[in-house]
């Protein structure tokens, strides 16, 4: 039964992420369906294996994020580039949300300090469903609103780009990977002492990865008027 229950929780959690960052990059969410409810499954499943099986918890959220990028990379067919802002975006939102939850539940005294720690408790179970359902409402509020990006092309991204891409946006992904994993540790080790220190740092990085996002896009639209600006003084 607990087996059942992670796995179907476990797939949910990485459904959400790639709904959120789906909504936030406008992508085509409903032509890859099947794809990613697959990768959630996968990803759930080698959760359980790395978390319950071999009871190596410290580095599961980093084998879930580098198997995310990899399906993002080789299944769907995007460019590294974007398969770690599209992995990494939604990861990080939804770690800094969840943790948020724990602790304001720990607050209220509906979870426990142990809840973190474990993987078959009820406050667990509540903290996980509470996440999805924040989570998927976020990505109801960005799609009804149009809080989105339009960086990301849609699959599948053969063409090669035509310049390199900036090692900036590498840097920041490996970045938010490292946070991920240490997530993870300080919360499994520590417990609730250091959560609240997590949410800010994990805060920070969602934003200013959206603030990259948004200057890069502003950017290209600029240059890109300029191109037709140009043209349109040509053709006079």
């Amino acid at each position: 039964m607990d087996l059942a229950i992670y796995i179907l929780l476990g797939t949910l959690d990485i459904f959400v992420v790639s709904t959120f960052a789906f909504a936030l990059y406008k992508q085509p969410y409903k032509e890859y369906l099947k794809e990613l409810i697959l990768a959630s499954v996968v990803i759930s499943i080698l959760s359980y294996i790395t978390r319950v099986i071999f009871k190596m918890p410290l580095v599961d959220s980093l084998i879930q994020f580098t198997t995310f990028i990899l399906i993002f990379r080789y299944v769907l067919v995007y460019r590294i580039k974007d398969s770690l802002k599209l992995a990494g975006t939604g990861f990080i939102y939804f770690v800094v949300s969840q943790l948020a939850i724990f602790k304001l539940f720990v607050f209220l005294g509906i979870g426990l300090e142990t809840d973190a720690q474990s993987t078959s408790n009820f406050g667990t179970y509540l903290i996980q469903i509470s996440n999805q359902i924040w989570i998927l409402f976020s990505a109801i509020i960005v799609k009804i609103f149009d809080y989105s990006f339009a960086s990301i092309s849609r699959p599948p991204q053969w063409i090669r780009a035509n310049k390199k891409e900036p090692m900036g946006w590498y840097t920041v992904m490996l970045g938010i990977a490292v946070i991920i994993c240490n997530v993870s540790i300080v919360v499994i080790t520590k417990g609730i002492n250091n959560v609240g220190i997590i949410i800010i740092v994990g805060f920070v990085s969602f934003v200013f990865l959206l603030r990259l996002t948004y200057k890069r896009e502003s950017s290209h639209d600029g240059m890109h008027s300029s191109k037709h600006s140009v043209l349109a003084n040509k053709k006079k």
